[in-house]
């Protein structure tokens, strides 16, 4: 319906409005007024892009790390090849990563880190990423899973090579030797010098 579209038009704009006091109030380094001028953009529209990414950042660096993984998400839900999107879900599946590795929870902390890779494999925090996740699974022996992870990489981003020589690696240390020859061959093929 027309008036629908118009209310809807006009409910984007006054998020627009709102939205450029955010980065006012931000760069005066005022989070609270950040959060609240957000979560009024918000509610005029929930699918405004910015807002969503920006709130996702904010209460991820507050410590509110579930509420941060809803928001991201819903950006990416609203926008899946914006850039910033996937970038912003990365980063807070990092974050949770982190959190749950500095309490211990080393498969729940691998399996956030797997989430953050395959959310954005082209970040420019991969490669941490999977230095990371490298580190959680060598101190808890979750070889395998490290290997998924390197390997659903792989199928995104074949480019990476040395993470195909981490997969090699991983699967040695599984036991899994005819599948890690054939891996690390692959890996020396591409790049011989190694």
């Amino acid at each position: 319906s027309s008036s629908h579209d118009v209310c809807q038009a006009n409910n984007r704009q006054l998020a627009n409005r709102i939205y450029a006091a955010v980065r006012e109030a931000y760069d005066a380094g005022d989070e609270v007024k950040t959060y609240e001028l957000l979560q009024q953009a918000l509610a005029h529209d929930p699918d405004h892009i910015e807002s969503l990414i920006d709130i996702s950042l904010l209460q991820a660096q507050r410590g509110d790390v579930d509420s941060a993984i809803v928001n991201a998400q819903r950006a990416v839900a609203v926008q899946p090849d914006y850039e910033d999107a996937k970038n912003a879900l990365a980063e807070v599946l990092a974050a949770k990563a982190i959190s749950l590795s500095k309490a211990r929870r080393l498969k729940e902390a691998l399996d956030y880190m797997k989430k953050a890779i395959m959310a954005n494999p082209i970040h420019e925090h991969v490669q941490n990423l999977i230095s990371a996740a490298r580190r959680v699974s060598l101190e808890a022996g979750l070889h395998d899973e490290f290997a998924e992870c390197c390997s659903g990489l792989l199928t995104l981003r074949p480019d990476l090579n040395h993470v195909r020589y981490r997969l090699g690696n991983a699967l040695l240390r599984a036991n899994r030797n005819k599948e890690a020859l054939a891996v690390l061959i692959d890996h020396w093929k591409c790049d011989p010098s190694n």
